[in-house]
C-alpha cells in the first residue's frame, strides 16, 4: 500500500473537547486584537503548518506564532482574541486561520499580518478546520454542521449546498482533498463525507460510530481516518465498504495525521503521545511525554520540515528529530 506524500494542512482536525476548552474571558460581541504574551510559544496551540517559507502555529486567545527557521518564534498580533483551531495555506503568501465565533482570518504576506474576513459571535459555532486548494477556493467547517465555502479568496463566505452534510447535523472536525480531486471530511458519530465524481457531497458508510478527528488520503483512492479511543481505520478504495481497523494498542484519542513519506505517517494523540504508521498497517508508539500520567494534555498537530518534527500541543511548540534512516527509532528529546 503506497501512500501519497503531499502538502499537509496539518491539523488535520480538532478534538471535540476543545469545543468547551475556551473558558477564557472573551468579548461576547466585538472582535478585539489578541494581546501579546511573552510565553505564547508555550501556550495551547491547536495547529501548525509549513507555508513553504516558514511555520505558522495557531491557538488559544488568538495566538498566531510565526517562525522562519523553526527555532525563533514571534507572536503576530491577530485581529481577534478567540481560540484559533486550524490554519491552511494555499501558497507561500496566502493563508487562512479559523476559530471560535466563526472567526476567519486571512494573510497575504505569509503570516506577517492578518485581517478578519468573517466573524459571527451570535450565530455560527466554532470553526474547527479550514482547507484551501488554491488562493480562491476553500472551505471552513465546524460545530453543529457548519460548512462554509468561498470561491473568491474569502471575500465572501456562504453556506455550502450539501444536503447530505446538512441532514447529518453533526460536528465536523477535519477536511482535506485527495490527489484525485475528491474532498474528504469527517466528524462526530462516525461521520464520513466525500465528494462524488460530479462534485456532490455524499455520506459514506462508516466502520465506527465514535468521532473521527482527522482524515488523510492514501494515494489516489485510499483513506485513513483516526479518532476516539485509539480508533484508526483504513480503506484502499474510497466508497467501498472494506474498512480495516488498525490495531493501535491504545485507548487514547488520536488527533492528527501527518504524512512523512509515501510509506509512513505520524499520528498524534492525547497524553502527548505519537505513533508511526507504516505501509503494511503497523502502528507503533514512538513517544510519550509523561508515561506515568493518564491525563497530561495532548499533541494536536504535527508538520515535518528540514528533518525535524514540529508539534503543536497543550504546552506550545515541541521539536523532535526525524532520522531519515528509520522513523521508528526516533528518540525522546
Amino acid at each position: 500500500m503506497m501512500w501519497n506524500h503531499k502538502s499537509v494542512r496539518s491539523f488535520s482536525g480538532a478534538l471535540a473537547f476543545l469545543l468547551a476548552s475556551a473558558s477564557i474571558a472573551e468579548s461576547p460581541m466585538n472582535p478585539q486584537d489578541a494581546e501579546v504574551y511573552p510565553m505564547a510559544r508555550d501556550s495551547l496551540l491547536l495547529d501548525v503548518t509549513d507555508t513553504g517559507n516558514g511555520l505558522i502555529a495557531v491557538g488559544v486567545r488568538g495566538h498566531i506564532l510565526r517562525s522562519q527557521d523553526g527555532e525563533r518564534w514571534e507572536q503576530i498580533v491577530a485581529p481577534v482574541n478567540r481560540l484559533l483551531t486550524a490554519v491552511s495555506f494555499a501558497d507561500e503568501k496566502q493563508g487562512w486561520a479559523v476559530g471560535h465565533d466563526a472567526s476567519i482570518l486571512h494573510t497575504t504576506d505569509g503570516g506577517a499580518s492578518w485581517e478578519l474576513q468573517h466573524f459571527d459571535p451570535d450565530g455560527l459555532g466554532p470553526l474547527l478546520d479550514v482547507y484551501f486548494e488554491n488562493a480562491q477556493r476553500g472551505y471552513a467547517i465546524g460545530a453543529f454542521g457548519t460548512f462554509l465555502g468561498t470561491t473568491d479568496g474569502g471575500k465572501t463566505w456562504t453556506a455550502v449546498d450539501a444536503p447530505a452534510v446538512a441532514d447529518a447535523a453533526v460536528h465536523l472536525y477535519a477536511i482535506t482533498r485527495a490527489p484525485s480531486g475528491r474532498y474528504l471530511m469527517v466528524g462526530e458519530m462516525g461521520s464520513i463525507f466525500a465528494t462524488d465524481e460530479e462534485g456532490q457531497w455524499v455520506q459514506l458508510d462508516s466502520p465506527y460510530d465514535g468521532s473521527f478527528y482527522d482524515v488523510q488520503a492514501l494515494g489516489e483512492k485510499g483513506v485513513l481516518a483516526v479518532g476516539m479511543r485509539g480508533n484508526a481505520y483504513v480503506t484502499n478504495e474510497l466508497g467501498v465498504a472494506d474498512w480495516r481497523r488498525i490495531e493501535s494498542d491504545t485507548l487514547l484519542g488520536l488527533t492528527s495525521i501527518t504524512p512523512v513519506s509515501s510509506k509512513r505517517m505520524l499520528i498524534t494523540g492525547l497524553n502527548r503521545s505519537m505513533w508511526v504508521l507504516d505501509a503494511p498497517g503497523r502502528m507503533t508508539q514512538i513517544r510519550v511525554y509523561d508515561p506515568e500520567s493518564s491525563n497530561t494534555g495532548s499533541l494536536n498537530a504535527a508538520v515535518v520540515r528540514d528533518g525535524q518534527v514540529y508539534l503543536a500541543g497543550d504546552r506550545g511548540i515541541h521539536v523532535m528529530p526525524l532520522p531519515a534512516e528509520d522513523l521508528a527509532s526516533v528518540s525522546q528529546q
